[in-house]
């Protein structure tokens, strides 16, 4: 990326690491707890801070000087591993909780202007270990130098909330950093209440790359309990690794899906860490051992089922009423211009939250899994009706015939007229992954 680009980039983020500012200030206050706004580049704009804090952290960098480093005054303490959590917050989507080498729990939202990354939410103030296994700690980098009696009342800071309040607190922040992020014509556009239409741009500008296409999947299957989907993703991501890269590179990709699950994992569950840490490090080192793909995908689908198990699923299991609502309302209402607010209200949740909880639970957007259902609606009316295809892109809930064409050929590679010529390609319903949901009695 040159420079102009990257500064034309910074320029658009600007006004959002503003108002993140503003937003983090209320939310601090609300839930009681410190924040840091970090730009683009992972500088520090914003960051509250009391006597505590800035206890521990003198501590942790005076004495963990090799983990923690000497962070310039436009970064975080430990910056290193603030760096890596929001990478995996971006990588895994939505909140990630984590934990500095002193036990104190951070949680990360990351937000964007447009497709770029423009910044990342931290939230603080919780101590996610017992408060002896701290002061034991610090005892042992410090050599003594640190008395309990200074710990035990900076500590006292830190008491009052647990795990589920922090859990509490990420999905807050996650809700703010939706609200914060701006949006690309066609993801504000397409659930608008006012117009459902994009103005202007290409499918192309809200689609995701397939490999993260493929991740996304991955974790939405593992997260439904649905190994066995989650095993045919890897598969076929992997066996495409193969053809287009060789056997090296088969085996990196194989590596990388193994730490995202793990991260993920770890990351709904710090329960999990370490118990899963030695037999993550036995899949790595089977992985690097391997000698065919064969082999691969056996090692890799026995990883995901011994990761899968391990992955936090309260999710699921708390939302899937409201998944099942939202679908079911879906399926009658596709027919219409439908809203982002209406879907949500019929799942009983707010929109923003609705929004996030979909795309985790299912594996797709909201809006290209309308397309999607659309899509495969015409299609059967295409091959099965006269109608003409103005009238087909009206009974399936596209405000014309141009969008229409354009949103099959985007999901189909072909256009509805050469759709209906072939006498159907293949079959949609199948392909798209699209089942209707069960009724309620």
């Amino acid at each position: 990326m040159n420079k102009t680009t990257n500064t034309i980039q910074r320029q658009k983020a600007d006004p959002v690491l503003a108002k993140a500012c503003h937003v983090m200030r209320h939310y601090a206050k609300a839930a009681d707890c410190l924040i840091s706004v970090l730009d683009p580049d992972y500088n520090v704009i914003e960051v509250s801070k009391n006597q505590a804090s800035q206890f521990f952290c003198s501590v942790c960098t005076r004495y963990c000087g090799n983990q923690c480093g000497d962070s310039a005054s436009d970064e975080l303490p430990c910056s290193a591993k603030h760096r890596i959590a929001v990478n995996d917050s971006q990588r895994l989507g939505g909140s990630h909780i984590y934990r500095c080498d002193l036990g104190f729990l951070f949680w990360t939202s990351p937000f964007f202007s447009g497709e770029h990354f423009a910044g990342a939410l931290i939230g603080s103030g919780v101590l996610g270990v017992p408060e002896q296994q701290t002061m034991e700690r610090i005892h042992k980098i410090s050599g003594g130098e640190v008395t309990p009696k200074q710990i035990r009342r900076h500590l006292e800071a830190f008491t009052g909330k647990n795990h589920e309040d922090v859990k509490a607190m990420a999905q807050m922040m996650l809700i703010c950093a939706d609200q914060l992020s701006v949006r690309n014509t066609h993801t504000e556009t397409v659930f608008s209440d006012e117009n459902e239409k994009p103005v202007s741009g290409t499918i192309a500008d809200i689609d995701n790359s397939r490999e993260t296409d493929n991740e996304v999947k991955l974790l939405a299957a593992l997260r439904r309990g649905d190994r066995d989907e989650a095993k045919k993703i890897a598969e076929e991501f992997l066996n495409t690794s193969m053809a287009n890269g060789g056997f090296s590179v088969m085996q990196i990709r194989a590596i990388e899906l193994t730490a995202l699950i793990s991260r993920a994992a770890a990351g709904s569950n710090s329960s999990v860490i370490s118990g899963s840490q030695d037999e993550y490090d036995k899949y790595l080192k089977k992985i690097e051992e391997t000698q065919t793909p064969e082999e691969l995908l056996e090692i890799i689908g026995k990883a995901i089922i011994f990761l899968s198990g391990k992955m936090f699923s309260y999710h699921g299991v708390l939302h899937s009423s409201a998944l099942r609502k939202a679908e079911r309302f879906i399926w009658k209402n596709y027919t219409r211009k439908i809203s982002l607010k209406e879907i949500a209200g019929a799942a009983g949740l707010s929109a923003p939250y609705f929004s996030t909880i979909f795309r985790e639970e299912m594996g797709i957007h909201l809006s290209h899994y309308l397309n999607r259902l659309r899509v495969a609606k015409a299609a059967a009316s295409l091959i099965e009706t006269s109608k003409s295809i103005n009238c087909i892109a009206e009974d399936c809930g596209f405000e014309d015939q141009s969008w229409f064409s354009k949103i099959f050929k985007s999901n189909t590679g072909v256009s509805p007229g050469k759709y209906r010529e072939q006498g159907g390609i293949y079959s949609l319903h199948g392909w798209i992954g699209l089942k209707e949901p069960e009724k309620t009695a």
